[in-house]
């Protein structure tokens, strides 16, 4: 087990307003302390609530520059903080990342960096560059979002995105009971929900046939929807 007498500091790669609202509503009840690095002063901070142990610094980074984003980090945060999560992705595990601790003060995958600051004393901050998911083209990811809300299949990061469209902000019920949903999608809901006299279950392949109110995901065909988005493996989101 990672050492419990450990004080973390999280670190997020915000490159746009959808990602830091996600960011900040998903680790909202985190026990531990947050560090936001906004990649432009056009993120604004003042349409959800952040905690006053929340820091926040704006830099263009790379993730190309792991070594700078880690040295700038260390070097304006408060040194209680012995461990150091650097999150790449917007969807994060704290409690899986920090057992990385375990036998180590330095590792690194797809998803997290994590360090102590004694072991960047001793040995600096040589660290691989991140491995980047390259982003799609806007006029090619125009044209996907186009056909995933004209219901036509497509793959899973445009799948998200088309639900981010669809989806209104209210109230939704089980959808974090659900072990089918991925992370992923499960942040939508997240990015979405506030309190509404409009409220809306989450189903997966539910056995009734008549809906009011839901959000349905199933491989079967179903009529009588508002909206739908269709994934390539032929998994369906309806809303009714």
């Amino acid at each position: 087990m990672y050492k419990k007498y450990m004080s973390p500091l999280c670190v997020f790669l915000c490159n746009n307003q959808l990602e830091y609202d996600q960011i900040l509503k998903d680790t909202e009840n985190a026990k531990y302390h947050r560090f936001f690095i906004l990649s432009s002063n056009k993120i604004i901070r003042n349409n959800l609530e952040h905690k006053n142990t929340d820091n926040f610094m704006t830099y263009a980074f790379e993730l190309l520059r792991m070594d700078v984003i880690s040295r700038l980090v260390t070097c304006y945060s408060h040194p209680m903080y012995s461990h150091i999560l650097i999150f790449l992705r917007s969807t994060t595990d704290f409690e899986i990342e920090k057992n990385n601790f375990s036998d180590n003060e330095f590792f690194q995958n797809k998803n997290c960096i994590g360090f102590t600051r004694q072991y960047v004393a001793l040995n600096g901050f040589a660290f691989d560059p991140a491995e980047v998911e390259m982003p799609l083209d806007p006029v090619l990811y125009a044209q996907e979002l186009t056909k995933a809300l004209s219901e036509q299949p497509v793959e899973q990061r445009i799948f998200v995105e088309a639900l981010k469209e669809l989806l209104p902000h209210c109230q939704f019920e089980n959808y974090n009971n659900l072990s089918e949903l991925s992370d992923d999608i499960k942040s939508v809901f997240n990015l979405k929900y506030k309190k509404s006299s409009t409220l809306y279950n989450v189903l997966y392949e539910p056995k009734v046939e008549k809906f009011t109110n839901a959000i349905v995901f199933s491989f079967s065909n179903l009529d009588s929807y508002k909206f739908a988005i269709k994934r390539n493996d032929g998994l369906c989101c309806y809303i009714f």
